[in-house]
């Protein structure tokens, strides 16, 4: 059984996975829907999170075994962290022949670019046929990556509901932490409701220091292990 699984809140990560499924012919799973966890060959499409594989989906990733895997990391130009490591040795049950970390918007600049060099991905989808493993190396983390992301996050970024509001209840069915427009204190900022709002009935505002992380230079290294 081969898939293409991935997990998308911007759906940064979703319409690369979706570019993959057309040029392979490969059944595209949300991560999140899985009943069954064991595979011949598998691509996983996530994105980075505060450096860290997203929190959501870490038991999920425990549970698959593949022959063979595909790893590619989306990150929003700022920082990958050691994920694609971490995924290859504490996480993914599988032998990963090709990892990559791919540049794309990040969540939280509205007027950042969308992900758009696609053509860049075949490299990475020629090597489905190959047995050995990839070298993934370790890379460097920031010391703070693991220090209450999540609080962090929640104190640098506000959501709320817009005049153009009209309650239709599409982001209760997203996330349980939120219900018609205001969310609760377990949200985590993945801005997955403002990204999927059909009425654009969400915003966001960040706080100082936000923008001024935001503003740092950023990075666009399109990296593939093989």
């Amino acid at each position: 059984m081969k898939k293409i699984i991935y997990y998308s809140n911007t759906n940064e990560s979703y319409n690369i996975a979706k570019y993959i499924s057309e040029k392979t012919g490969y059944e595209l799973v949300d991560i999140m829907s899985l009943k069954d966890y064991s595979f011949e060959f598998i691509f996983l499409v996530i994105p980075v999170h505060y450096q860290n594989v997203p929190k959501e989906i870490k038991s999920i990733i425990k549970k698959i075994k593949a022959n063979r895997a595909i790893v590619i990391a989306t990150y929003g130009k700022m920082s990958y962290g050691n994920v694609l490591y971490e995924i290859d040795n504490k996480y993914l049950r599988a032998n990963i022949v090709c990892a990559s970390y791919v540049p794309v918007k990040h969540a939280y600049i509205k007027n950042d670019k969308k992900f758009s060099d696609f053509n860049k991905l075949d490299e990475i989808i020629n090597m489905i046929d190959k047995e050995d493993d990839a070298t993934i190396t370790r890379k460097n983390k920031n010391i703070f990556a693991n220090f209450f992301p999540i609080i962090r996050h929640r104190m640098g970024v506000r959501i709320y509901k817009t005049d153009k509001c009209i309650n239709c209840g599409k982001c209760n069915l997203l996330c349980k932490n939120i219900k018609n427009g205001k969310v609760n204190n377990r949200c985590n900022r993945c801005l997955k409701c403002y990204y999927n709002c059909p009425n654009g009935g969400l915003d966001f505002k960040l706080s100082f220091f936000m923008q001024k992380y935001l503003e740092k230079k950023k990075k666009d290294k399109f990296i593939i292990y093989k």
